[in-house]
């Protein structure tokens, strides 16, 4: 019984220490969320092709008004963000659009993209190629 109690005791110790890695749910704008720190892509999916390669790296810092600056070994790219909503024929959802110039691999996050989850250290943005095609996803997380 000792055994039963001490492994069930782990278990609930390891699922509360996993939900701090990843934050705590929360109602905030995805922009707020972004400009509280500064950011790590750790993934990057483009039509389902692992592409993350392309934003190794990188730190984003969003600021508060509505620039975003990527910097990796002292280059900077620089875009702009801004909440918005994803309206389709579902219905609306939150969203934060990005834009940056024409400079790969950057030009490939010029999209409105819709928020799909966010806690307060991550943030999970999704794009769909219309008609109904493959996924482009974004995983963003705190840069300790």
């Amino acid at each position: 019984m000792k055994k039963i109690t001490t492994l069930a005791l782990g278990v609930a110790f390891a699922a509360v220490s996993c939900q701090k890695v990843d934050g705590e749910s929360t109602d905030k704008k995805a922009g707020e969320i972004l400009q509280q720190k500064n950011w790590r892509m750790t993934g990057y999916y483009d039509d389902g092709n692992d592409r993350l390669v392309s934003f190794t790296g990188y730190s984003f810092t969003f600021n508060n008004d509505g620039t975003v600056h990527a910097i990796r070994d002292g280059v900077v790219f620089n875009g702009s963000w801004k909440d918005t909503m994803y309206t389709d024929t579902v219905g609306s959802t939150a969203s934060l659009k990005l834009q940056f110039d024409n400079t790969r691999p950057f030009n490939g996050l010029n999209k409105n993209w819709m928020v799909i989850e966010k806690t307060t250290k991550t943030l999970h943005l999704r794009y769909q190629d219309f008609p109904k095609g493959p996924y482009d996803d974004v995983f963003l997380r705190i840069n300790y």
